[in-house]
């Protein structure tokens, strides 16, 4: 269950899925050079490396180029997780009583208002992209009455990729409460108490 008026997350897995997605290539490069450092440490270019450092300079020994590559990963490494959290702290959620707040940034940050009476449908989507990281995403359809019209405005707002139990929770969550907003919570108390086993009362 999600707590009225807390902030919430999108999950570990969102935060993996921004690391190595949005960093794919910086990731690449840095598996690269770890790699570099262990053949010039004790793989096949150990010999070349020893030959070419004597030839050129002395005083260099291929126990510091390794050291100095692996430097150079960690560094790599240090900005991709720095990027990544920044990037996955600027999406969060937060229900309300009456609405579902969607933020979005850390310096210019940009609030999605969702009131739950406009929720109409909210469906769980996984790509194929998603799915391997064990994500799903919520398309939140929302439906507005246009004024001047009878007609209803359909629209739909995504959010972030998130965990799958999370998202089915949050889905489940949000249904609820539309269903209550739209004047549902007599028929949902109804439903509640048919489905509730009574006591049998005791003949005196």
């Amino acid at each position: 269950m999600y707590t009225i008026g807390k902030k919430n997350k999108l999950g570990k897995k969102t935060f993996w899925y921004f690391f190595i997605t949005k960093n794919f290539l910086a990731v690449v490069l840095t598996l690269a050079i770890s790699y570099l450092a262990y053949e010039v440490y004790a793989g096949r270019l150990t010999k070349y490396a020893e030959e070419l450092l004597q030839s050129h300079v002395n005083y260099i020994s291929t126990d510091m180029v390794s050291s100095w590559l692996l430097m150079l990963a960690g560094s790599f490494i240090v900005i991709i997780l720095a990027r990544t959290s920044v990037l996955y702290k600027q999406y969060s959620f937060v229900l309300h009583h009456h609405a579902l707040h969607i933020t979005h940034g850390i310096f210019f940050v940009k609030e999605q208002i969702i009131p739950y009476p406009q929720i109409t449908n909210v469906e769980i989507i996984s790509p194929y992209t998603y799915s391997l990281f064990g994500l799903v995403q919520l398309n939140i359809e929302t439906g507005q009455t246009e004024q001047h019209a009878s007609k209803k405005k359909e629209t739909s707002r995504d959010l972030p990729p998130m965990d799958k139990v999370s998202a089915s929770k949050l889905a489940h969550e949000l249904m609820r409460r539309a269903a209550l907003a739209n004047g549902y919570t007599a028929e949902l108390k109804n439903e509640t108490l048919n489905n509730t086993p009574q006591k049998k009362r005791r003949r005196r």
